[in-house]
């Protein structure tokens, strides 16, 4: 009795402080001070991934093009801009930028969370998880569009949450239609396969109940209608190229180039000319790699595609009727690690590091690390490269690739039943998740399994335990 009744006070504060009107500013400062620490660890930046060709673009060695997302390339030339203004570096100005987003997004996640009356326990595994796990840290300043679009993918689950709670009343306020609107646009703006899981979610969206249901429809129908007007007319008028074609078709390139690498020798004359007239037949045996469609994808002959793209649809269906078994295999093994328990985050074929904190060279934009806290640098560097997490059973598994898609399907699923047996009335409910479903989905046919793309969903590791536990503190009894 004497533990219970502890254990019920220690909860009885643990809510209180939750709930608290200024529990914000603890949260905001506890959430930025580990932002801040990490940052003192890569000072004055992280400059990897995509960042040495986006600089180039910005500094105008390059065109803007649709490959990388113009807008998250716009930001950082802007942040080159105020370079040749302010006394403080560009890397600077961009990482302690993201910092204050992602703090924002994080306090504004729990905070919605305590008033949607979830428990203090909850509320503290959560912030316990923000505040210790490195690879939040890490990527809190890891330039990547990546992680801009988990801050915004965050927040329209939330907003999406509260759709689901109580559509009518969500309709009825301007502010909640725009800032669901807003979060949708720039979610496709900063990942164009976003869209694709968005534009499901317009018949879907059909299905919540309450009256003039076609408008749940249309908050998602306008924010695609304006992307796309963005994407088109606007970035051509701002000379923004588009990207290569062979972008989209990491899964069909590497399912001809299976079929290529293994049964070469018994393919006919016919079908080697074919398929050499799209991809470079002779070198596909050794740029093959199972786990990473780029090698292959580099031989792709774009201007054959433009003049005959039905001539390239034709030959992969072709392919297909006759190596149904290896079109499954290449399309399973592209990306095992997203899927499959126990999967190497580091895989050996493709060879990608897990979180990569380099500065890549760059003939345009460069600088140096100080290196004054080495010891700090090194835990999380052990962290980028999962030396870390490799003997720890509970943290390795919890900062494996495979394990995002395996918890969300569980929370989903534990959503499901908890609303199942509430009701058919109460089914709409168990959609809140739905849409990052789908945008898991969209990796698949992606180039490689990487952490940052999965990274908007280890963000929402605090909602998804939420709706585990407490799906009718987060949705509503209804």
């Amino acid at each position: 009795p004497d533990l219970n009744s502890r254990a019920g006070k220690i909860t009885q504060k643990l809510n209180a402080f939750f709930r608290w009107k200024f529990c914000w500013i603890i949260l905001a400062a506890l959430i930025l001070l580990s932002f801040v620490v990490c940052y003192a660890a890569y000072y004055p930046g992280i400059f990897s991934y995509d960042m040495p060709e986006q600089t180039a673009m910005a500094l105008g060695q390059i065109p803007v093009s649709r490959f990388h997302p113009p807008l998250h390339t716009y930001f950082w030339k802007v942040c080159l801009k105020l370079e040749g203004v302010l006394p403080v570096r560009a890397i600077v100005i961009a990482s302690v930028i993201q910092m204050l987003f992602m703090t924002a997004v994080l306090v504004r996640t729990l905070v919605w969370m305590a008033g949607r009356q979830v428990s203090g326990w909850v509320l503290l595994i959560g912030l316990v998880f923000l505040l210790f796990n490195p690879i939040i840290g890490i990527f809190s300043i890891v330039l990547a569009k990546d992680v801009t679009f988990a801050g915004f993918f965050l927040l329209f689950v939330i907003r999406f949450a509260q759709l689901l709670s109580d559509r009518d009343r969500f309709l009825r306020s301007p502010i909640s239609i725009l800032a669901i609107g807003a979060d949708i646009l720039l979610c496709c703006l900063l990942r164009n396969n976003a869209m694709y899981a968005f534009l499901v979610m317009v018949p879907v969206a059909l299905l919540i109940p309450g009256r003039r249901r076609w408008v749940s429809g249309l908050v998602f129908l306008v924010p695609i209608l304006l992307y796309l007007f963005i994407n088109g007319p606007i970035y051509n008028a701002l000379g923004v190229e588009e990207g290569n074609v062979r972008e989209m078709y990491s899964v069909p390139v590497q399912q001809i180039a299976r079929v290529a690498a293994r049964e070469g020798d018994a393919l006919d004359e016919g079908t080697r000319k074919e398929i050499n007239r799209y991809l470079k037949y002779w070198k596909i045996r050794k740029k093959y790699n199972p786990r990473f469609a780029d090698p292959v994808k580099a031989t792709f002959k774009n201007d054959n595609y433009e003049e005959d793209k039905a001539g390239f649809f034709k030959l992969w269906l072709k392919l297909l009727r006759r190596y149904p078994g290896h079109f499954v295999d290449a399309f399973l093994d592209l990306n095992i690690p997203y899927w499959y328990p126990g999967a190497d985050p580091i895989d050996p074929y493709s060879g990608r590091s897990y979180i990569e904190t380099k500065i890549h060279p760059s003939p345009y934009y460069t600088f140096e690390r100080p290196g004054r806290f080495p010891r700090l640098y090194d835990f999380y560097e052990k962290a980028a490269n999962y030396s870390l997490f490799r003997k720890v059973p509970v943290l390795s598994a919890i900062n494996a690739l495979y394990f995002p898609i395996w918890f969300l399907l569980a929370g989903s699923l534990l959503l499901i039943r908890y609303f199942r047996r509430r009701g058919k009335g109460q089914l709409h409910r168990t959609l809140l998740f739905l849409p990052v479903i789908l945008f898991w989905l969209t990796y698949l046919i992606g180039p490689v399994s990487n952490a940052r793309y999965i990274f908007p969903i280890i963000l929402m590791y605090p909602v998804i335990l939420a709706a585990a536990v407490q799906p009718e503190q987060l949705l509503g009894k209804g």
